[in-house]
């Protein structure tokens, strides 16, 4: 698997005449892992540069694309099968290419150099279930997110950017999906990232994509492609942008 990364790290202007960047810190800031799915699919596409990053892998002008979270309205009944579609992607000049996402999070913690707890991989199971609802609804594309929330602050490496929670037990993460029987035409994306010192993940961390399979590019129906214009057009409607 290849991943597309961005490797960050943040420092404030102190007038000192140097500073060390991807160093060491006391810092015990709050661990990555504690933020829910939709804290941190909101904190990826409201970031500068990391939402924009991440919507460049699926569309050419990603400034051009709004981005909706938690829908239902007007593609699902709320309260009904398959439920929020937790990320659209769409390029109001491109109606009829809408990317729909089911998202689910892993948590990763490195507890020493060899051996790494993780949780909540059985969700991804639910999220193929989930997802293969999606397919059947009539976007262009639809997609599996798999965001892996990778605590590495414990390792102890001469190279902190370097750092990862990476054990077998990470490893399986990565071949569920292939193992359940999800359909031929959605695809697999998985986002990864790291915080590898104690500072908090807005100021020092990675971000990767990797997008393990391509979702099959289906023709949309006339009708479906008309509630896309519809929910784009709405100036009310909540949406990210990525200006």
């Amino acid at each position: 698997m290849v991943f597309n990364t961005v490797i960050y790290d943040i420092q404030p202007l102190s007038g000192e005449s140097g500073m060390a960047f991807f160093a060491e810190s006391a810092d015990n800031e709050e661990s990555v892992t504690s933020n829910t799915e939709e804290q941190i699919l909101k904190w990826i596409l409201t970031h500068r540069s990391l939402g924009k990053f991440l919507v460049s892998q699926f569309f050419e002008v990603p400034s051009t694309v709004k981005a909706y979270l938690g829908l239902t309205d007007p593609f699902v009944e709320s309260g009904r099968k398959p439920g929020d579609i937790d990320l659209l992607l769409i390029d109001p000049a491109k109606p009829d290419r809408s990317i729909a996402f089911e998202v689910k999070r892993v948590k990763a913690v490195a507890t020493d150099d060899e051996v790494s707890r993780v949780n909540g991989a059985e969700k991804i199971r639910k999220g193929v279930i989930q997802v293969n609802k999606y397919q059947s609804l009539g976007f262009h594309q639809t997609y599996l997110m798999v965001i892996v929330l990778n605590d590495a602050r414990t390792k102890r490496t001469p190279n902190v950017a370097l750092r990862k929670a990476n054990s077998s037990n990470v490893q399986r993460v990565f071949g569920i999906p292939w193992n359940e029987p999800l359909h031929a035409d959605v695809g697999i994306v998985y986002v990864e990232i790291t915080q590898f010192t104690g500072r908090a993940i807005a100021q020092t961390g990675s971000f990767g994509v990797c997008i393990d399979k391509r979702a099959s590019m289906l023709e949309q129906a006339s009708d479906f492609t008309t509630k896309v214009k519809k929910l784009s057009s709405q100036p009310n409607r909540h949406h990210i942008n990525f200006n």
